[in-house]
């Protein structure tokens, strides 16, 4: 991951951190991430844009700008359990000024997670997933897994924003080409930092 992304993910730390200061007096709105109080439902969104570098065998390597969406939607106990799921869009853009058509994988599943004092950490299983490339053809018949540890701030009422290190990895076992299919074990794992919204009713 370019070491830009992780200046700005700091930076977006602080700041963050003094407008949490400012919206302190929200935070009574926020008991259900204490542990406390009774339980919201959660709407919340995950992005993050960063330039990737893909090295092979023989000093060769691709270079990629990633755009990475999630939509979550869930409940959260007063106790802090929170049950929900997950849909995230991942945009792979390589050679962007003459490949406009990004590969694309689209995954979504079911989460558990805990959240406490504005703390959280969240597991989503991907029942289904899929890869498709710029040139047409595509990944199919996966699953995959994610983890993500991170804080919300609480900036009004029933409005939050959030950082977290969030880490994903995917198995696929199907490959097509053109109109054939066949069985081919392909698998992807990232790192990252993301930054959400959200809001709880």
């Amino acid at each position: 991951m370019n070491i830009k992304v992780i200046f700005k993910f700091f930076f977006v730390a602080v700041l963050l951190a003094g407008l949490q200061a400012q919206g302190a007096s929200y935070s009574s709105s926020f008991s259900s991430f204490s542990g406390g109080g009774d339980g919201n439902f959660h709407l919340g969104w995950t992005a993050l844009r960063y330039d990737h570098t893909t090295n092979y065998a023989g000093d060769s390597s691709t270079d990629s700008q990633v755009l990475n969406i999630g939509t979550k939607l869930g409940y959260s106990w007063g106790n802090g359990f929170y049950l929900g799921a997950l849909y995230e869009s991942d945009s792979s853009y390589y050679n962007a000024t003459s490949t406009p058509t990004p590969d694309t994988r689209i995954s979504y599943g079911p989460t558990i997670g805990y959240y406490a004092g504005g703390f959280f950490i969240l597991g989503t299983y991907f029942t289904n997933t899929s890869y498709t490339m710029s040139n047409g053809d595509s990944y199919s018949g996966g699953s995959g897994y994610q983890a993500e540890l991170g804080y919300n701030y609480s900036l009004a009422a029933n409005f939050y924003m959030g950082l977290s290190l969030v880490y994903n990895s995917f198995t696929w076992n199907q490959y097509t080409t053109g109109a054939t299919t066949k069985s081919q074990t392909n698998a992807q794992t990232d790192v990252y930092p993301a930054l959400g919204i959200g809001f709880l009713y």
